[in-house]
């Protein structure tokens, strides 16, 4: 057993009812289901030239920008 993992029970994953991906957390899963499979209505858009991303969340776009 890993030592960050010693004496700590195991969890059982969640997974998304629509993709299946795996998240160890419900919060996780939550945060994945209003952003992946929810028509967002905020869409946070890269003003770059020539760029067209856009992301449902501000700190993607800020990770994008970087």
């Amino acid at each position: 057993m890993p030592p960050n993992t010693a004496g700590r029970p195991s969890i059982p994953p969640v997974e998304c009812t629509v993709c299946g991906k795996p998240f160890s957390r419900k919060n996780e899963l939550g945060r994945h289901r209003r952003n992946v499979h929810a028509q967002a209505t905020v869409k946070y858009s890269c003003t770059m030239p020539r760029c067209s991303s856009q992301y449902g969340r501000p700190d993607n776009l800020l990770k994008h920008m970087r």
